[in-house]
């Protein structure tokens, strides 16, 4: 086990999208205070900060989508408190632009090159169109369409998560027990990957929540035990996951944390 890199962010790690085409994190940073989102680019492989701190004019109603082969999506919605998006933007994370952008359209699905997206006309029908990934280029479907069933992809994993009351969760609660000495909370998430175990849980300390990750190899030793936010102000989800052999975890919110295993 290797520790790949570690990236720090002024904002809060609000979403993490893997290219898994050229083995590159795209990062979507959000700055309450400021009104503020901004975006990140590295590689995994090199562990090489592209850039950071990359924000549109249009700052803060803005979602990252996902990301294919250096192309990152985004959403944009309107100034309102309205969950439907407004707009489809595109951005190129090699030389930080928008590619296209295509206003009152959703993405609704993702094939390859190929968006499929919802389009409102300006008589509020609405269509569903082929859109090209690099140019933005449309074609139009129909005024239906069935979304196919994706394959899962293997190069992916994410932990099982246990809840507070299950046997499943009691076991590794009395399994941390053994170990830590810890009385763990609530809900606790956890994955095997070739001869780890990697567990984040959450305990209380001196009235104060707790979150720590917790690596351990098949004989028990521990590998890591990392403390990822102190004194929080309660559970949270989405603590870790793997890509490849990548393991990738956020600690206090704003840094970026990378293993190879």
């Amino acid at each position: 086990m290797t520790h790949q890199g570690s990236f720090e962010f002024e904002g809060i790690i609000w979403k993490i999208h893997i290219d898994a085409h050229t083995d590159h994190v795209a990062l979507e940073l959000r700055d309450a205070q400021e009104w503020n989102t901004s975006f990140a680019w590295a590689d995994l492989k090199n562990n090489t900060l592209h850039w950071k701190n990359f924000s549109l004019d249009e700052n803060w109603w803005l979602a990252m989508v996902g990301v294919h082969n250096q192309m990152i999506l985004l959403h944009k919605f309107p100034k309102a408190e309205r969950p439907e998006p407004s707009g489809i933007l595109a951005l190129n994370a090699q030389n930080k632009s928008v590619q296209w952008h295509l206003p009152n359209h959703q993405i609704q699905d993702w094939q390859g090159e190929q968006l499929i997206a919802l389009h409102k006309q300006a008589n509020q029908e609405v269509v569903y169109q082929s859109i090209d990934l690099y140019s933005g280029k449309i074609n139009y479907l129909n005024d239906q369409y069935t979304r196919p069933e994706h394959q899962e992809s293997t190069e992916f994993r994410y932990p099982q998560q246990y809840q507070q009351g299950t046997a499943y969760f009691d076991t590794v609660a009395d399994f941390l027990a053994d170990i830590l000495k810890h009385k763990i909370l609530q809900t606790v998430d956890y994955l095997e990957f070739k001869n780890f175990i990697i567990i984040n849980y959450f305990f209380q300390e001196n009235k104060n929540i707790q979150n720590n990750l917790l690596i351990l190899d098949s004989n028990v030793r521990i590998l890591l035990h990392e403390e990822l936010i102190a004194q929080s102000q309660g559970i949270g989800l989405d603590s870790f996951f793997m890509y490849k052999d990548y393991l990738l975890f956020i600690k206090n919110k704003s840094q970026l944390e990378i293993f190879q295993l």
